[in-house]
């Protein structure tokens, strides 16, 4: 995982003031927060991009069934071999470039991994984190949505759908998130200013952009073959 300390975000270390709910119906922080919860309560498929170093950049496609707990996730750092994980449940299995045996790891005893091996197996895309950390939201015609984000302590949510930076705050983000005619979420889009160690706390915005398709649609994640245990 890349280490990063945030605390140069939107807002200089302070939340960010809370929305007037309207007379006549939910404000759009709770409005947005529902379409949020409603995604993560049915299967659907996601494609993630985004920053882990001012070097590196990650690609991501997947699927998750959050009732089951089930993922398949497929990621590449700038154009390297792509890394492929399945989790069901707290049992994880990886492999690299789909050669070889898939590893399997316990996640209710794994500390550390590397970014293809360590899932949450509650939150793995880091959804129900960025729910709870969402401060104020704005909508942005029928169907879109801006707002803040806060990150009060150390917080591994980010990208959305490939969980890869360590942030530490006081500090916060922006988003802007699109929704279908049917109210579900199809996009959400991050910007977030952190320092990073590994380049002398240099300042700089990481970005990500993740988004989702198949509301509601079954997804077929199973356990692979020819698995050994983590070493």
């Amino acid at each position: 995982m890349v280490l990063l300390v945030a605390g140069c975000g939107a807002g200089e270390g302070k939340p960010a003031a809370e929305p007037v709910p309207s007379a006549s119906g939910p404000d759009a922080k709770e409005e947005f927060r529902a379409a949020l919860r409603r995604l993560q309560s049915a299967p659907y498929k996601f494609s993630v991009t985004g920053d882990v170093s001012a070097s590196l950049r990650l690609t991501a496609s997947g699927a998750h069934d959050p009732k089951a707990r089930k993922l398949t996730r497929t990621v590449s750092l700038s154009g390297g071999r792509p890394g492929q994980s399945i989790v069901i449940g707290a049992d994880s299995y990886s492999r690299v470039d789909g050669e070889g045996p898939w590893i399997h790891a316990d996640l209710d005893e794994l500390s550390s991994g590397v970014l293809f091996v360590k899932s949450d197996p509650v939150d793995p895309n880091g959804l129900a984190r960025f729910t709870e950390n969402v401060t104020l939201v704005e909508r942005r015609g029928p169907h879109g949505y801006k707002g803040y984000f806060w990150l009060s302590e150390k917080s591994s949510f980010l990208p959305l759908g490939v969980p890869a930076l360590d942030l530490y705050g006081p500090a916060g983000g922006d988003f802007t998130a699109t929704t279908d005619a049917a109210g579900n979420v199809t996009s959400i889009d991050i910007a977030v200013e952190a320092k990073e160690v590994t380049a002398g706390l240099t300042a700089r915005t990481f970005k990500s952009a993740t988004k989702f398709t198949t509301h509601g649609q079954a997804v077929s994640i199973v356990k692979p073959q020819q698995v050994r245990a983590l070493d």
